[in-house]
């Protein structure tokens, strides 16, 4: 599931701080219905490249504390 959490996200937001962001997705399947979020953090080197690598994951209720950026329509 995270795979596709990153790949196909229903929303990515943040939380204020706009070197990470949380991919969410709705799963239907885990305990009756409940959020996966994938939390990737970005770092832009002196080159001017970025780099990005994920930081945790996590199964939710609620995504309250992520503030959408994007939604699937």
């Amino acid at each position: 599931e995270l795979a596709d959490v990153l790949a196909d996200p229903d929303t990515v937001g943040t939380r204020g701080d706009d070197t990470e962001l949380g991919f969410v997705r709705w799963f239907r399947e885990i305990y009756d219905g409940e959020y996966i979020v994938a939390v990737v953090r970005s770092h832009r080197r002196g080159d001017g490249t970025m780099r990005h690598w994920l930081t945790t994951a996590y199964v939710a209720r609620r995504t309250n504390s992520w503030l959408p950026l994007w939604r699937k329509r």
